[in-house]
Formats: C-alpha cells, sequence, structure tokens
C-alpha cells in the first residue's frame, strides 16, 4: 500500500521541499523480513544546489543536511533515527553535481503512526524544516501482498551487509519527486519489488508465476516487447529483481506492473508503478525522415523555413509525446528539409493517403483558434486556451465570468469526455483560466483536474483580486482566510458546490 507525506508538494509516497532550503524528496515503503515482522524503509535524494556549500578538510566544496526521523505512537517514540546526508566534494562549487541518496530501515509493528522528519543544513543548524504524516503499517502474513516497486538507479552484488543491502544486492533506488522520471540517459530500467506470502497463498514451495510487464498509458495496453516473467517457489518472501532494456522505449508515460499468477492463470495480486519516459533518440528513429518522400506531396512546393517552422510547431497540441521531442528538436535545428520530411510523415502516419486533405482541415482550425484566442502578443494556437482547444476540441460546458468585482474574468471549461495523441480517455474533466492582465485575451490556464495538466489545489486565490495565498501553503483555497472568492466561483454551474502551454 502507498502512503503520502506532504508539506509543499503534495504527491503519494513522495514529498518535495522547496525554496533556497534543502530540496529533498522523501519516499518510504513497508516490508516484511524473514521472521514475518514488519519493517519500513525511507528514502531521501538530496539537490546538492539547494544547499550551502563549504570548504571541507580536504579543501573541496562540500554540503549536507541532518534528517532526524522519529515514528510515534499516542506521544511515545517507537523508533527514531539520525542521518546526515552529504553531497559530493568538488573543487568547483559551480560544478552540476548529482543528487545524493541516503536511507533509514526501522522495524515497526502492524498500527497507525506518526512520522516526523527534521531537515536542516549542516551550515544551518538551528533552521529546520518539520514534516509529519500520519502512516498506516498494515502488512502481515495473512494474505499476499507485495512491497512498492522500486526503480533502481543502478544494483550489484554485495560485498558486505549494510542498509542499501537486500537478498545479497545493494539497491541504489531513484526517489521519486511525484511521478517518476526516467531521462534520456538511461537505456536500461532496473526495478525491485518483494512479494510476500505466497507460501499462505499457494502452500509451501509450491510453483508460481511472477509476470512483470509495461503498459502504454495512452493506449493502456500491455508492450509485448516490455514483457517477461520467472517461475518461483512459494516462501513468505520472494524478490523480484529485473530489468528492461528501453533503449529504443520512446518518450511518454508509462506503467511498469507485476502481476503474481496462480496455477489457474488468475493474477491475485497486482503491483504498478507510473514513469515519464524522455527519449530522444528513440523519439527520431521512429520517423524515417531521409526516406520520407515528400517532394511530390503538399509539403513539395513549400519552399519558405518560416512557414515550414509555423506548420510544425502548431503541431503540438495533437503530438504525441514523442512526436513533440522530435518537433522540439528539428525546430531549434531549423532544416527545411528535415522539417517537410516530418510534416509530410505525421500526416501519413495518420492517414496515409489523404495526408493533404487532414493537413487542410487542421489548419481550417488553427486559422479559427487564432483568430478566437489570440492574446496581445501571441498567436491563437500558442494560447493556453487555443492548445486546450486544438488538444482537446470543444469543450461541453463553460462558465464564463467578466463582470464579477470581487475576482479577475476568467473561464471554467469542463469536458463530458476528452482524448488527446498525449492523454489517455477521461470522463468529467475541468479547466480553469484566468485573465491577470485585464486586457481581454490573455487566459492563462492555472488548473485543471485532468491527467497530465497542470494542477494548483489552491486555484481560487489566482482568480481573486485582494486576496493572498495564506500561511498555510498545504491549505486549499477554502481553508484560507476567506470562504467568499466571488458571486460565482463556488457555485456555478460546472463545479458547483464541491467547493500552457510547456516552454519547450
Amino acid at each position: 500500500m502507498k502512503h503520502i507525506i506532504a508539506l509543499v508538494c503534495c504527491a503519494f509516497t513522495t514529498l518535495t521541499v522547496v525554496a533556497k532550503q534543502p530540496n529533498v524528496a522523501i519516499y518510504y515503503s513497508q516490508y516484511l523480513n524473514s521472521q514475518g515482522n514488519s519493517y519500513i524503509e525511507t528514502y531521501f535524494s538530496l539537490d546538492p544546489h539547494s544547499i550551502v556549500l563549504t570548504k571541507n578538510e580536504n579543501n573541496s566544496w562540500q554540503g549536507g543536511i541532518e534528517i532526524v526521523l522519529t515514528i510515534e505512537k499516542e506521544g511515545l517514540i517507537i523508533a527514531y533515527d539520525k542521518l546526515q546526508l552529504k553531497s559530493t566534494e568538488t573543487l568547483d562549487s559551480n560544478q552540476a553535481l548529482p543528487f545524493t541518496i541516503q536511507q533509514s530501515r526501522m522495524n515497526i509493528e502492524q498500527g497507525t503512526y506518526l512520522m516526523k522528519i527534521e531537515l536542516a543544513d549542516i551550515t544551518k543548524p538551528t533552521e529546520t524544516q518539520k514534516l509529519e504524516q500520519e502512516i498506516k503499517i498494515d502488512i502481515n502474513r495473512k494474505n499476499i501482498t507485495s512491497s512498492n516497486i522500486l526503480i533502481l538507479d543502478s544494483y550489484q552484488k554485495s560485498t558486505k551487509e549494510s542498509v542499501v543491502s537486500k537478498w545479497g544486492y545493494d539497491l541504489i533506488p531513484i526517489v521519486p519527486i511525484g511521478t517518476y522520471y526516467v531521462n534520456k540517459n538511461m537505456t536500461t530500467l532496473p526495478f525491485y519489488c518483494e512479494v510476500f506470502n505466497a507460501d499462505t497463498a499457494f502452500g509451501a514451495e509450491n510453483p508460481f508465476l511472477i509476470r512483470y510487464y509495461l503498459v502504454d498509458n495512452l493506449t493502456n495496453l500491455p508492450l509485448q516487447q516490455y514483457a517477461g516473467f520467472m517461475k518461483a517457489k512459494a516462501s513468505s518472501i520472494n524478490p523480484v529483481l529485473n530489468t528492461f532494456n528501453i533503449e529504443n522505449l520512446a518518450s511518454g508515460y508509462y506503467t511498469l506492473n507485476i502481476d503474481v499468477v496462480n496455477s489457474k492463470n488468475e493474477v491475485v495480486k497486482n503491483e504498478n508503478i507510473a514513469f515519464y519516459r524522455r527519449n530522444d533518440n528513440a523519439d527520431m528513429k521512429s520517423y524515417n525522415l531521409a526516406a520520407a518522400n515528400y517532394e511530390q506531396s503538399f509539403v513539395g512546393p513549400i519552399e519558405s523555413l518560416d512557414s515550414m517552422t509555423y506548420f510544425v510547431d502548431c503541431l503540438y497540441p495533437i503530438s504525441t509525446e514523442s512526436e513533440r521531442r522530435i518537433e522540439e528538436i528539428l525546430l531549434n535545428e531549423r532544416s527545411i528539409i528535415k522539417l517537410k520530411a516530418f510534416l509530410y510523415s505525421f500526416w501519413n502516419k495518420r492517414n496515409p493517403g489523404l495526408e493533404a486533405e487532414n493537413w487542410a482541415l487542421y489548419m481550417k482550425k488553427v486559422e479559427y483558434t487564432n483568430n478566437k484566442f489570440r492574446s496581445t502578443s501571441v498567436p491563437g494556437y500558442r494560447t493556453d486556451m487555443g492548445r486546450v482547444y486544438l488538444q482537446y476540441g470543444e469543450p461541453s460546458l463553460k462558465e464564463i465570468s467578466n463582470r464579477d468585482p470581487a475576482n479577475y474574468p476568467y473561464e471554467i471549461w469542463q469536458y463530458d469526455q476528452l482524448s488527446s495523441a498525449s492523454s489517455p480517455t477521461q470522463t468529467n474533466q475541468n479547466f480553469v483560466f484566468v485573465d491577470q492582465t485585464l486586457t481581454g485575451r490573455n487566459y492563462t490556464l492555472i488548473h485543471s483536474s485532468a491527467m497530465t495538466e497542470i494542477r494548483d489545489h489552491k486555484w481560487r486565490y489566482q482568480l481573486n483580486r485582494t486576496t493572498n495565498r495564506g500561511d498555510n501553503v498545504d491549505a486549499t483555497s477554502r481553508q484560507g482566510s476567506r470562504d467568499d472568492f466571488g458571486f460565482r466561483v463556488d457555485n456555478n454551474f460546472i463545479i458547483g458546490d464541491t467547493r500552457y502551454w510547456g516552454e519547450r
């Protein structure tokens, strides 16, 4: 079961502390040991650029943080750990440094506890950040279950037992900030998980199957080239350590799944974790631009580099994540040959033989968007409203407010159902736009309930002309200093009483 700690940023099983204070990601998971006793591991990842570097005894620049971790129950300290997490030493204080990892392991029985964490830069020990969160340890020896899946930075065979050792291997996890991010430099995807109580479910030593595979979140279909299995004999703990070669996995959102399968081929337990992959090389390989036969097509007569740049730039809203990476690269290169090859290939992939017709239909939508949503300085297709319109289509409902004296002009768009090339099908999603410039058409997307879009649980504050966000950084808009956010913000026909386009 996944848990959450939250101070500034709220995301399952993770926490991020931001500002010119230590920037630390925190993630934890619960386990069973071979005696059937439960314990938790807490992982910390430090951004070294968020701390103060000073000269150490080696005359190198280095910084670090002190971490105090306590687990309490009814005011009593059940477990305690104190750690120090230091950056890599460097002779150049301006050098880019890698994130550093530390972890703690604590034996804790089943029950509900209060986890408290204190963080402080070692150069400013009195300036602490204090975090706390109720946690529930519910893992036991009765039912088949599993730990969370860890995506690993690296692993190797253990030379000696340590806090990072598990079943003969030293595991160095990636500590996620929200969704796991698998960058373009990673050519493999190592992962680790533990399955508990298979002996209880299947009988000790009886065979069962563990399957692992990737699912494309856009299509919700498994990727057969990224799948495997292992035969196991039922034990109290069955570790799963494996890796996929993802050198050719294109940019996009994916889910790593681990299934426990019984002798009847029934899935009795599924554990999964989502991640975002960026892979410029694989994206470019998916389009063989050199082989594109575009000369006799609709792009052949186009000779203007500015025109080709515009036509490709317009594709962003209807492109997949992988295609957006390609467009970014080509727009930076500004090669008219490559731009023409890509524009033709883009439409050829979607409907071979009707490339010109489909392109012309889409450009009519772009022209409409430019006329309707343009701002004082941005063409319509590049505004937030224009991008959302092109990506998802006309909303099912609109709430328009431009005469509310308490608030800036705003619009709320509601979609009964939406889907796009870069996001899965979703139902009943909202988008909130506000014009804080009061110039008439400079609407910015400040919040959406849709996946992959910007979210701000305090979005009402951005509508209001007078209120600020308050002192409580975790409070929702309705938990701030005022409840009245205008005539219709909390009583409109879309949201009722339930109370950008990214830079390239």
